[in-house]
């Protein structure tokens, strides 16, 4: 028996995609990306441990899309500004 390809589709963050939906210029951007940029963002929300975290990494994702960066860019300002 070996590896199996994993053939279901990543279900994106249901509470992200609601908080992109009220920011077109984010929604846009992020619906631009190729699928495995929009996965890093969903993943890294999903990853977070604590509801305040996982708030705080939406809030981050939205506003650094609606600036039309990606996720690296994103971290790289997340990191000046701690």
């Amino acid at each position: 028996m070996g590896l199996e390809p994993d053939k279901e589709p990543l279900k994106l963050n249901a509470d992200f995609l609601a908080c992109l939906a009220d920011d077109p210029v984010a929604k846009n951007f992020f619906n631009s990306l190729p699928g495995s940029h929009r996965n890093y963002f969903s993943k890294w929300i999903d990853s977070a441990k604590t509801d305040p975290t996982r708030t705080r990494r939406i809030a981050m994702a939205v506003n650094a899309l609606s600036k039309k960066w990606g996720f690296p860019e994103m971290l790289r300002y997340g990191k000046k500004e701690i």
